[in-house]
């Protein structure tokens, strides 16, 4: 008998490794084809397409039209499934893939009505545009006819894409609006803590004018030829999103005649979004303004109702009726949404994502033909979301900055609480015309510098808006440029990866008095603020102000911790010093409170020894694989994580989410792409992104830049 099962065990194993061998295998032949000759349907003429070691492809087209149909291609290779998945969220198609539990979800994008907006504006493109649209659209369907097996992620749920389609292009530029245009939740959520709250406690809660909203994140700066080693301006820019495997952006060359364009792209998306050409350069950072208003409507101001069909795998389709009004549509019975007023009275959203006439992807076709600082100025007129502030230089040694995008202006109010529609208070007449928006041209000194701040002069005569982040990076980085000159790319790469948290140095020496006795106090007071992996304080310093500020926050606002939680380094610092009665007079017994709880999680976690203490330990960047993120094993297959240093108020911003009980610490949020420009030369560029070039997980370039972008290094 045991001789049998013995068999019987060794039959299964080899069973099981011929499986997994055959799993691997196919798995294997979903890589797409990256040498040789291929025929494809759409190309108007031979198109060459080189990778260097990395992946990153150089594309040669004897036409503008077919460097968009080859980027299309590339992006149909590397990252087919991505693309994918993110088209189908935007279009509230996800639980027809993944069954129920996503249903919410597409009842959040289908009331939206992204796609209906990007239909629109889509067709309303000009003909030229249109064109390159589909140009790219067939490049990426030539891509997905390649496939012998279709990536993983669609293998596994038996699926294949539609054709991609130009109005697919412009719902991933709408969808990227919604991830930095949220701020209509926290209109919501204001509304509900001023329902709740006593004048006082409300003030307390949200000071005015309103600092310290959270990071959304990105920095830019461009130095002008005075300034440079090389009298050429210097542009560095690394925006900062929510870190996913794949990144959310790749890297490109696209080369035809009349362009010669390098630089970050986003599948899905035909425009390099921050980038290069010959003679001009160009960087983007999350302006942050107030684009969403709540509106609260009656029944009387419902315009049209439809039905959306969410269909849902395994189960019976779903009938979700969307209401229209004037302007935008009902949300109230989305997450984050609904309110205190009467049960007659429901909130609308509008927002300018919405506007079914959107010539943002037109703008980025300009942007890389431009061939000045004037050009790029004239390119981004026809940029409406989401706003950005461009970082500009061009070779014949000019800078500047414009905040570009549509902001509404409003008859009568601020945009900061929903507004009833009867009145017209909060009605929408119109846009911050063009030539109003925040811009720069070669100011004196030199230097231009955005990292979220507000970028609006003083006396600005119109309304951006009234949530800022903190100001801490845009500090730091003039700081570190005060009165320099011959700048280096070698310099701007070592600000790009700087650590310095100034929030860490203002607060220290108002915490710090309190827990004198404390074995940990000499360690804090002699630090300098560099918040490197290696080191101890750091994680001291940001588990000591988790405990306390999430104390402060429970104490005195329990009903709304967890949807106001957070850092919110304002308020707390209000307390600090006594501008609030959050600690009830003297914050001493709170913060030497909060010391002890600090402690003792570290210790419980990484051992009593401070000695062994390092922040590199709990703060790893952490890119989840987000279609296998919910299945054990796989998840950890596919996620790519590496420690790394920073955190959420220094240049390397690196943020994490302080209220998970589980890993408060994780990089979850940074500059998952790094560029550098000198405009001296063609040969002077630097780029790296946190993964790597493909989606693939059994590519060599699905994670191979991870350990150079830890390291602080880059590619040229």
């Amino acid at each position: 008998m045991r001789r049998l099962l013995r068999r019987a065990a060794l039959a299964l194993a080899a069973l099981a490794a011929v499986l997994a061998l055959a799993a691997w295998l196919a798995l294997r032949a979903s890589l797409p084809a990256l040498e040789g000759e291929l025929r494809v349907a759409g190309a108007g003429a031979e198109i060459v397409i080189r990778r260097g070691a990395h992946g990153i492809p150089h594309i040669a087209a004897e036409s503008e039209r077919d460097a968009w149909f080859g980027l299309g291609f590339v992006h149909g290779q590397d990252r087919l499934a991505q693309m994918e998945l993110a088209r189908r969220a935007g279009r509230g198609a996800l639980a027809e893939l993944f069954g129920a539990r996503l249903a919410s979800t597409d009842r959040y994008f289908r009331t939206l009505g992204l796609h209906r907006a990007a239909e629109s504006a889509a067709a309303s493109l000009p003909e030229a545009d249109r064109r390159l649209l589909d140009a790219y659209a067939a490049g990426v369907d030539a891509a997905a006819a390649e496939y012998f097996l279709p990536p993983p992620e669609l293998l596994v749920l038996a699926h294949r894409p539609a054709p991609w389609t130009a109005a697919d292009s412009v719902l991933a530029v709408k969808t990227m609006a919604l991830r930095l245009s949220g701020n209509a939740a926290g209109e919501a959520l204001r509304a509900e803590m001023k329902a709740a709250l006593d004048p006082a406690a409300f003030a307390a809660a949200w000071p005015a004018p309103s600092r310290g909203a959270p990071p959304p994140g990105s920095n830019n700066w461009v130095a002008g030829p005075e300034r440079s080693a090389t009298g050429a301006p210097l542009l560095a820019n690394d925006p900062h999103l929510g870190l996913s495997a794949p990144a959310v952006w790749y890297l490109a060359h696209l080369r035809a005649p009349g362009l010669d364009v390098l630089g970050a792209t986003i599948p899905g998306i035909p425009a390099v979004v921050a980038g290069r050409n010959r003679t001009a350069a160009w960087g983007v950072t999350n302006t942050g303004p107030d684009t969403q208003d709540l509106f609260i409507v009656a029944e009387a101001d419902v315009t049209g109702r439809r039905t959306e069909e969410i269909r849902v795998r395994g189960g019976a389709s779903i009938a979700h009726e969307v209401r229209e009004t004037r302007f935008g549509p009902v949300v109230s019975g989305l997450p984050g949404f609904a309110g205190p007023e009467m049960r007659a009275l429901a909130r609308a959203l509008a927002w300018t994502a919405l506007d079914g006439e959107d010539a943002t992807l037109a703008a980025g076709f300009r942007l890389a033909r431009a061939a000045t600082v004037d050009a790029l100025f004239a390119a981004l007129e026809d940029y409406r979301t989401p706003m950005q502030n461009f970082a500009l230089a061009d070779s014949a040694g000019a800078i500047g900055f414009i905040a570009a995008g549509r902001v509404p202006v409003r008859r009568a109010h601020d945009g900061w609480l929903p507004v009833p529609a009867a009145g017209g208070a909060g009605e929408w007449t119109g846009y911050v015309p063009y030539g109003a928006l925040p811009r720069l041209r070669d100011p004196p000194g030199g230097l231009i510098v955005t990292a979220n701040q507000d970028v609006t002069p003083p006396g600005y005569r119109y309304l951006l808006s009234r949530d800022w982040p903190e100001d801490y990076r845009a500090r730091r980085i003039r700081e570190a440029l005060a009165g320099r000159s011959g700048l280096t790319i070698a310099d701007f790469a070592a600000l790009q990866t700087d650590t310095t948290s100034l929030m860490a140095r203002e607060f220290l020496p108002l915490m710090l008095p309190a827990v004198a006795d404390s074995p940990l106090h000499r360690l804090l007071a002699e630090w300098d603020g560099r918040m490197d992996a290696d080191r101890a304080e750091p994680l001291v310093f940001q588990a000591w102000y988790r405990a306390l500020a999430q104390g402060l926050i429970r104490r005195n606002l329990p009903r709304f911790a967890g949807r106001y939680g957070g850092r919110r380094p304002a308020v707390v610092r209000a307390a600090l010093t006594g501008a609030n009665a959050w600690c009830g007079g003297s914050c001493g017994d709170e913060l030497a409170a909060a010391l002890d709880e600090a402690v003792a999680w570290i210790s419980a976690r990484y051992g009593a020894d401070p000695a062994k203490w390092r922040w590199g330990a709990a703060h790893r960047a952490t890119a989840r694989h987000l279609p296998s993120d919910a299945v054990p094993l796989v998840r950890e297959l596919f996620a790519i994580e590496r420690e790394h240093g920073g955190g959420p108020y220094t240049v390397m911003q690196a943020n994490t989410r302080i209220d998970d009980e589980d890993a408060p610490f994780a990089e979850t949020h940074g500059a998952g792409l790094r560029l550098i420009f000198d405009l001296s030369g063609v040969d002077g560029t630097q780029a790296i992104i946190h993964t790597g070039q493909s989606g693939h997980p059994l590519s060599p370039h699905y994670s191979d830049l991870a350990d150079p972008w830890a390291a602080g290094a880059y590619l040229t």
